[in-house]
């Protein structure tokens, strides 16, 4: 409509966004269906998405610690290097704990999870009545409430929510983006 068209006039940048997504609408698709299988995969497994999670994410912490190491043999001044001993020291027990007791890696970040979805509830919550004046403010502390719902679930399941928590919301996470994708090949498509 019109206010594409002034949104393009006045975003140049946008409108050759807009030519490139065009370009590979085809990616997006496939890279769409991608995702929402897997994310189906995970909803429908997902003591193995957990299992997949906790090892990806060990993986991740271990390759940040050997970095850590090989940048403290790099620096300069001894605050650095100590700094950096031990980041990689840290980094590099997380990650190996987390590869070699997946299953106590993936309880230990399902309390992280529920904690952080607990924490950060409250806080929109909270932030969401302090706007309470903005029409709509409502929908924040309903969306803060549903966070903090969800923290108390995972918590009350523990220990049992360890083996499915992660890999469930990592299943959600990749079907909303699979289909967000998907929507996004549709519209550029029609564009």
């Amino acid at each position: 409509g019109s206010m594409a068209s002034n949104l393009d006039q006045s975003l140049p940048g946008m409108a050759r966004l807009q030519e490139a997504l065009k370009a590979k609408a085809g990616t997006l698709r496939t890279l769409g269906i991608i995702f929402i299988v897997l994310g189906s995969i995970a909803i429908i497994v997902p003591e193995i998405a957990t299992i997949f999670a906790t090892t990806f994410i060990g993986a991740m912490v271990l390759m940040s610690g050997l970095t850590y190491l090989w940048l403290a043999f790099h620096m300069r001044g001894a605050w650095n290097i100590v700094l950096d001993l031990l980041l990689a020291v840290l980094s590099i027990f997380a990650g190996l704990y987390l590869l070699i007791w997946t299953l106590e890696g993936a309880a230990l970040l399902t309390i992280i999870m529920a904690a952080w979805f607990i924490a950060t509830g409250v806080l929109k919550a909270w932030h969401a009545f302090e706007m309470r004046g903005v029409h709509g403010w409502i929908w924040g502390v309903v969306s803060g409430l549903v966070s903090i719902l969800l923290g108390i679930i995972i918590f009350s399941g523990l220990p049992g929510s360890a083996t499915w928590a992660l890999g469930l919301l990592l299943g959600i996470d990749l079907l909303f983006f699979g289909w967000a994708l998907v929507a996004l090949h549709g519209a550029v498509k029609r564009a």
